[in-house]
């Protein structure tokens, strides 16, 4: 057992670490005393060193403790991997800086940026210790999504690009960069329309490494394309399998990369121009900023042309503008450049004043949010069904939905989770029906004094109780429910085989109906004033009586005691004998039975056509039935059977 001494030091300790998750929300500190604390603590509920008695396993559970966070840590790494991977299907690349935030205000940038720099452990063989580690099998799942492991190379083009389309430019008149918002769907450092060349640079050695499968397909889609491909790649790259034509470089140094310029030039059949790196550098770097800027404004002059002219912004990627690109594309990625802090203010301006909104997920969800809003005022809650759609056509169920989903995978921004709850948003929507329900049947309990509720029964707010009890039943006998379950529900007053247990109930309570009545002609859906079934009860007796597979069937003495309190078996006897009930009515208020053929009852009951089919009956009429007690009883009120 421990000492009063250690458990103190214990107490101490488990302050800081209540203290840290009040502040933080969260257990998992950096490395330091609190960490190795509860690492120790960790190990000894593994039994490994030292002992934890139960009751600081609870205390521990009440403040967040993770009692295995490497399995947390792979979860959450697959959570940002997913995110990631919506990020590279929506604008297809992964170029994310490391300011990037989602809508939802996930640090998506921060998150790659570690990736990168567990990817730079992982080619430095730095393993253990405080390092940043990645898997082989994770660095495969991301390169399939597009990762770009050289952070120099994100959302910028490298310097020897530039230097390529620089010299090209001086010969090749409309060489350009191609971006895969154009026509062909894929980028290419320097592209030729005119002699449908491509050019393109492969320096980064830990990406291009990686993407050998990307850049043969790439390769593969231009030669069926018909264009040329020319690569310059940098040393110790691997060997591509394609048709390309390589110039390999032997290092990284600016005059072999003058050498190979030159002879890309000779590949082409071309004069090169005058090549030199040094001298031309401002030149070279004004060039692209001044290519980007007039690439720019041509874009987006034939957008705002083609919005004038059309009165509409093009959502379909089959709109293009000149030289073939696609102006949705392009608006999709300056939003994504928007983001990611790339666009100047001007050029902000500029889309604006067009009416380009650059975070249109997050103005559909304010639309969403303020519909809501709407449905809150106008039903009190926010129990929605899934298939609800409003009047405008906006898919409200859907879209709560997807919100419950993106709140219990943790992708939903703490701001929208506040913003959802103060419009009383229920996230676990299934328990809220069970307490709903289960309120309503305390209700009827208090009510009526009992839970004999009837298979169709609705509430007044619209819960088919009924069916709820009945499934309850069947998940008792199925063996389905907690014992804890089936204790709450038997302290409510829910019986499990109430047939049986209530044939006596019930028998006294349509005794009591036939003692007031003088019979039991009464619907299948007639309830009592108390609430209970008798009419639902009744038609089952008649089942269990004429069923042929009896697998619960009448004895005798129920059948003798049902006979005694007038039990009509035959449900045609029973219409007959209400029918007759009316002309018997009729004989005591006029004195005769003289009516007329069309007489219809105050009830809706066409009393003179019954009667007039008794005395089709009684001349032999085979689609009628009469018996010779039938006929006593008719004449007994004063029938006149040939008027």
């Amino acid at each position: 057992m421990a000492s009063d001494y250690s458990i103190r030091i214990w107490y101490k300790r488990y302050d800081i670490a209540k203290q840290f998750y009040l502040a933080t929300g969260h257990l998992s500190p950096p490395a330091g005393t609190l960490n190795t604390w509860l690492m120790a603590q960790r190990s000894a509920r593994r039994g490994r060193r030292g002992s934890i008695a139960a009751w600081q396993i609870q205390l521990l559970d009440q403040i967040g403790m993770e009692w295995n966070p490497n399995e947390q840590k792979d979860k959450h790494w697959e959570q940002m991997f997913d995110l990631a991977r919506e990020y590279y299907e929506f604008h297809g690349k992964l170029n994310i800086p490391c300011s990037y935030v989602t809508e939802d205000g996930i640090r998506l940038g921060e998150w790659l940026a570690r990736q990168r720099r567990a990817y730079r452990n992982y080619l430095a063989k730095r393993r253990g210790g405080r390092h940043i580690v990645i898997t082989e099998e994770r660095i495969r799942k991301l390169n399939e999504i597009g990762m770009v492991w050289d952070a120099q190379s994100v959302n910028r083009t490298s310097f020897p690009e530039q230097c390529i389309l620089y010299y090209e430019k001086k010969v090749v008149s409309d060489a350009c960069k191609l971006s895969q918002w154009e026509e062909y769907g894929f980028e290419l450092d320097v592209f030729s329309r005119e002699k449908l060349i491509g050019i393109e640079y492969d320096g980064i050695w830990h990406m291009h490494a990686d993407c050998i499968e990307r850049d043969e397909r790439k390769s593969l889609a231009f030669e069926e394309l018909g264009i040329k491909l020319f690569r310059l790649r940098a040393p110790n790259l691997p060997i591509l399998n394609t048709n390309d034509t390589i110039i390999q470089l032997t290092d990284n140094s600016e005059e072999v990369l003058e050498t190979a310029i030159r002879e890309l030039f000779r590949l082409q059949n071309l004069t090169p121009p005058d090549i030199c790196i040094k001298r031309d550098r401002k030149a070279i770097l004004a060039l692209y900023r001044e290519y980007i800027i007039r690439e720019w404004d041509e874009m987006y002059a034939g957008l705002r042309q083609f919005v004038e002219e059309n009165g509409y912004i093009p959502s379909s990627p089959e709109v293009f503008g000149s030289k073939g690109r696609s102006y949705s594309i392009w608006v999709n990625h300056l939003r994504s450049d928007y983001r990611n802090g790339l666009l100047t203010q001007a050029q902000i301006d500029k889309l604006e004043d067009l009416g380009i909104s650059l975070t249109p997920f997050e103005q559909s969800w304010h639309k969403y949010f303020e519909c809501a809003k709407e449905y809150r005022e106008q039903h009190g809650d926010l129990l929605i069904p899934v298939d609800f759609i409003t009047n405008d056509g906006m898919q409200l169920g859907k879209w709560f939905a997807h919100q419950r989903e993106q709140k219990r995978n943790g992708k939903l921004g703490c701001e929208r989770v506040l913003m959802l709850e103060s419009i009383g948003i229920v996230w676990e929507v299934l328990k809220q029906k069970q307490n709903k329900t289960l309120a309503e049947a305390r209700e009827f309990k208090s009510k009526y004094g009992h839970l004999q509720i009837p298979d169709a029964y609705i509430t007044e707010n619209g819960v088919r109780l009924g069916d709820w009890l009945t499934r309850l039943r069947r998940g008792y006998h199925e063996g389905s429910l907690t014992k804890e379950e089936i204790a709450e529900y038997e302290a409510m007053g829910v019986e499990w085989t109430p047939i049986l247990n209530n044939w006596n109930k019930m028998y006294d309570v349509a005794k009591k109906y036939y003692e007031i009545h003088g019979n039991l002609w009464i619907s299948a859906n007639y309830v009592t004033p108390d609430g209970i079934p008798l009419g639902e009860w009744v038609s089952k007796q008649r089942s269990k009586f004429y069923s042929k597979n009896k697998s619960a069937p009448l004895s005798p003495d129920q059948i003798m005691r049902l006979e005694a309190i007038g039990m009509i078996w035959e449900p045609y006897e029973e219409r007959w004998i209400r029918k007759y009930g009316l002309a018997k009515e009729y004989h005591r208020v006029h004195g005769h039975l003289h009516i007329p053929s069309d007489y219809i009852t105050a009830c809706g009951v066409k009393l003179g056509m019954w009667i007039s089919t008794q005395r089709q009956a009684d001349r032999g009429n085979p689609n009628y039935h009469i018996t010779e007690a039938r006929k006593k009883m008719l004449d007994d009120i004063g029938m006149i059977w040939n008027p």
